[in-house]
């Protein structure tokens, strides 16, 4: 923070009093709205010393406007009368920082101390509040939760160029305006005796009314008076067509006489709007401060241009006169060897030494990030060019913090790919493994669990491989809360462990008995797992013998006498009970057709009873199965003969069909040989298996993009120079020809460990994949089962076109080459393929709700707004879903959830259909 910004002026005597300051003892809170000239701060400050009160001032600047800048601000004025004020406020703000936590507590809580730490014989004293008018939220928050929070009969001065919002205004606030501070012709005759000028009381009148009563502009005329003589003023203020006018000649005249360092002095000045002995000799060479009328004096010998003669001062100039680029920036290292960072960051800016600026910032974010000086922050990072920006991955990575915490997922998930890939290539493990672990997070956030977990894995694999405990201390909680997230306690266990080791090196007790915690969690709810398993199995027993118990029961109520005969000899037909010899008679009466019990009609009917050799066909196992795996069509495997003749075949994908058992009439197994299969997923994260082996070594990145490549133009040769244009667009052709053959020799070797199969073959100049591969891609699939079924839709046969529908759903796990968002090439199939997608999912949406399916229809709804916020059909059909499952409430809620996401994207309104469904839905009509 700039000192200058807390000093108080030199108490200005023996002038005569301003009507509006004789009172601002009578009332706790005091308001000045007034332009500037017309208030004498030195002669406030003056009244505040008689008065024997401590003076807290603060000379607000744009800066001001961020409100973790205004804290920071008021701490500083005040630990210059007491060093232990803002100590708790600061600590809750890195505790809690504010854009995060909320603003209200923090400026409560500093209220507060200011109420217990300050003298009750201090004035505080706020200059340029104006400033907090471009962002309301700052004004408010000082004014509806720091001042009531001051003691009470708290002396407190504000000062204001603009009128302020009265919304926010304390209502016990005192107004003054500038008729208040007018100087009347008495005053303005006292002011020209304490210059010892003799001034005729004509030109005095006039001058008057040309300034409006503004006491620093007639203490200025009566300086340049002192210095060029009576007469000439007259005929500047004579001349003069206003104060604006009049202000201009008076400047001109006096800069007429100054040297070449007065001017340096004064182009210095309006730069930078204070200026002090010290800086001025770094800066000019000399430390010289020059009398004038715009400066005003403040303590620890800085020096203040007065606002009021910033505009004629630029009039005369005309921006002629202006400091060179070498003083400015001495005067920026200047300012930030004092610890002014703001205004050294802002002067780098304006200066455009970007570079400079952003090396700054970059040692500065972290403190920046702590303490809730985001607005701060952003305004600074949005300045940066682009080149600028990359050089410093810290700085993306920080934009991406905190649009994560504003909620903006897509801008903190493309902050973070490109923060990840730029640490990456400068080798900083550590930034690396910090953005990786923040796309992991943003990742789960959106329910995309699988990129989660793989974001993960590779900061987990980074820092165990460079020995960085703290990173994998989080990477392994990170994974192992993924894995609760899926029930997997077991997995989770192992990763919570290797957390509490990592915790453990780092010697932090917090982070230390926090892991350690959650380690002894999983392995609780492992130990009650394996309990509940142990009490199934001894339920599932226990059950066993009660059914054969049952069962044995029932087989002796069926059949009491299995030697009915003796029983009947013994005690004769007629005496032996009905109940007895019925079983008998049915029995006799049943055995042409075997004996079938109700349990046994239920089982053939639910077809668990059919035996291989049955003739029972499989087509309903098969459609069960195809349901179930997305994968699973007609086109892409081999066929399993029925167990029958005339049965529908069993059939499986392609990726495991070489290695499945034909089923023969007989039962007889036998295994087909196996040809080399190949199975990538480019949809969503991007995975490989060659006969269902990952492959997980590509280490290049080139070498992933070229077999991705490949991949997605397998049909046909890829000219040499196509790929190296493609890869290496800016290199020469000799360096991109060794790069294409190192990153083609990663590419085999990553394979060549699972198999001798040639991957990718070079013939005529050109590469393409081995066609002798039996490969299979999602991308394909999905485009197939689209195709297929908006063909059998187009038909009528809107229920086999919903499996068709569901089959590509399922295999869009994510848009296509997700992490490649910024290649070029991959553009158009992604944008094509998600266009596919989200067309499916409508299709689908409007079947099910023609079908009155409104849950099923919701949740696709719920889908394509995921990807697309803006689709207002998909509102309206979510909305239509909630109405008619009678939730009319979400219904409406959904409107304003759609009016939001318009408004914030596209700034553009609902259209009338929308409008009036969502009227339709607010009167209770049907939709």
């Amino acid at each position: 923070m700039l000192s200058a910004k807390f000093v108080a002026p030199l108490p200005l005597y023996s002038v005569t009093r301003q009507a509006g300051l004789d009172r601002v003892f009578d009332d706790a809170l005091s308001l000045f709205t007034v332009p500037a000239g017309y208030l004498l701060t030195e002669h406030l400050a003056a009244i505040i010393e008689q008065s024997q009160r401590l003076p807290l001032w603060l000379r607000l600047d744009a800066e001001d406007r961020d409100p973790a800048t205004f804290l920071l601000s008021l701490i500083a004025a005040a630990q210059r009368l007491s060093p232990e004020i803002g100590k708790v406020t600061l600590q809750d703000m890195r505790r809690q920082p504010g854009p995060v936590a909320g603003w209200s507590a923090l400026f409560v809580q500093l209220g507060r101390e200011l109420r217990e730490l300050l003298s009750a014989r201090c004035a505080i004293v706020i200059e340029n509040v104006h400033y907090l008018v471009a962002t309301h939220s700052t004004l408010e928050l000082f004014c509806r939760y720091l001042l009531p929070a001051l003691a009470p009969g708290t002396c407190v001065i504000l000062t204001s160029q603009n009128a302020l919002p009265n919304a926010v205004l304390p209502k016990n606030v005192a107004q003054y305006r500038d008729v208040a501070l007018r100087v009347d012709l008495g005053a303005a005759q006292a002011l020209a005796e304490r210059a010892q000028v003799l001034y005729p009381t004509p030109a005095l009148q006039r001058t008057i009314r040309l300034f409006d009563g503004r006491a620093e502009a007639l203490i200025g005329l009566f300086a340049v008076n002192s210095r060029l003589g009576t007469t000439l003023v007259e005929q500047v203020v004579d001349s003069a067509r206003d104060s604006d006018d009049l202000l201009t000649r008076l400047a001109r005249a006096w800069l007429s006489g100054s040297d070449g360092s007065s001017l340096d002095t004064l182009a210095l000045a309006m730069q930078l709007e204070y200026i002090q002995p010290g800086l001025c000799s770094i800066v000019l060479g000399h430390g010289d401060l020059p009398e004038s009328p715009w400066f005003q004096p403040l303590a620890d010998e800085w020096t203040h241009l007065r606002d009021m003669w910033y505009p004629a001062l630029s009039r005369v100039f005309r921006n002629r006169l202006s400091p060179s680029p070498e003083q400015m920036q001495r005067a920026a290292d200047y300012l930030l060897d004092q610890d002014a960072t703001e205004q050294a960051i802002s002067l780098y800016l304006n200066l455009g030494n970007a570079a400079r600026a952003a090396e700054v910032i970059a040692g500065q974010a972290e403190t920046l990030i702590n303490l809730g000086q985001w607005e701060t922050l952003t305004g600074w990072l949005n300045r940066l060019p682009t080149h600028v920006l990359h050089a410093y991955p810290t700085l993306i990575h920080t934009q991406g913090e905190i649009a994560a915490a504003h909620g903006d997922r897509k801008s903190a998930r493309r902050a973070f790919a490109v923060a990840t890939g730029l640490f990456s290539v400068r080798n900083d493990r550590d930034g690396a493994c910090s953005s990786l672990l923040a796309e992991s997070a943003v990742a789960a956030q959106e329910g995309n669990l699988a990129q989660a977990q793989a974001s993960a894995r590779t900061a987990l694999d980074t820092a165990r491989a460079f020995q960085l405990a703290w990173h994998q201390c989080w990477a392994a909680w990170q994974i192992g809360s993924l894995m609760v997230s899926q029930d997997q306690f077991d997995d989770a266990l192992g990763f919570f462990e290797l957390a509490a080791e990592a915790a453990d090196q780092l010697a932090d007790p917090f982070l230390s008995e926090l892991l350690h915690k959650a380690f002894e969690l999983a392995a609780s709810q492992r130990g009650f797992k394996h309990e509940r398993e142990s009490l199934r199995e001894a339920y599932l027993t226990v059950e066993r013998k009660e059914q054969e118990t049952v069962e044995m029961l029932r087989q002796l109520l069926d059949d009491p006498l299995k030697n009915i005969e003796l029983f009947v000899e013994r005690h004769g037909w007629s005496r032996t009970p009905l109940m007895v010899k019925l079983p008998a008679m049915t029995e006799t009466l049943s055995d042409d057709m075997g004996r079938t019990g109700l349990w046994t009609v239920l089982r053939g009917a639910m077809n668990l009873r059919r035996r291989f050799g049955s003739k029972t066909s499989l087509s309903s196992e098969v459609s069960a199965i195809s349901r179930m795996d997305p994968f699973l069509t007609a086109d892409q495997v081999h066929g399993v003969e029925s167990l029958t003749p005339g049965a529908s075949a069993l059939v499986l994908p392609a990726t495991i069909a070489g290695n499945v058992p034909r089923l023969t009439q007989s039962t007889n197994l036998e295994f087909r040989p196996a040809a080399p299969s190949l199975v990538v997923y480019l949809l969503g994260t991007f995975r490989a298996t060659f006969n269902e082996v990952p492959i997980e070594n590509l280490q290049s990145s080139k070498g992933r993009t070229l077999f991705k490549y490949l991949l997605t133009h397998h049909d046909k040769p890829i000219s040499r120079d196509l790929l190296m244009e493609m890869l290496w667009p800016n290199a020469d052709p000799d360096a991109a020809r060794n790069r294409l053959n190192v990153a083609l020799h990663g590419l085999r070797h990553a394979f060549r460990l699972t198999t001798e199969t040639p991957i990718v073959l070079f013939e005529e100049n050109a590469y393409r994949l081995n066609p002798d591969l039996q490969l299979w891609l999602d991308v394909e699939d999905f485009v197939r089962h689209v195709r297929v079924g908006r063909n059998l839709e187009e038909s009528g046969d809107v229920a086999r076109a919903v499996v068709e529908y569901e089959l590509a759903a399922g295999l869009y796990q994510g848009d296509f080459l997700e992490e490649d968002v910024y290649d070029d090439w991959t553009i158009l199939t992604r944008e094509r393929l998600r266009g596919d997608y989200l067309d499916i999912l409508d299709r689908l949406s409007r079947i099910h709700f023609s079908q009155a399916q409104y849950s099923i229809c919701g949740t696709l709804c719920k889908l394509i707004l995921a990807r697309d916020n803006c689709s207002e059909p998909a509102h309206r059909r979510l909305m239509r879903c909630y109405a008619r499952q009678g939730q009319p409430h979400l219904a409406l809620r959904q409107y304003q959830v759609s009016f939001d996401a318009l408004h914030e994207e596209l700034n553009v309104t609902p259209a009338s259909a929308t409008t009036e469904l969502y009227e339709q839905i607010r009167r209770g009509e049907r939709v």
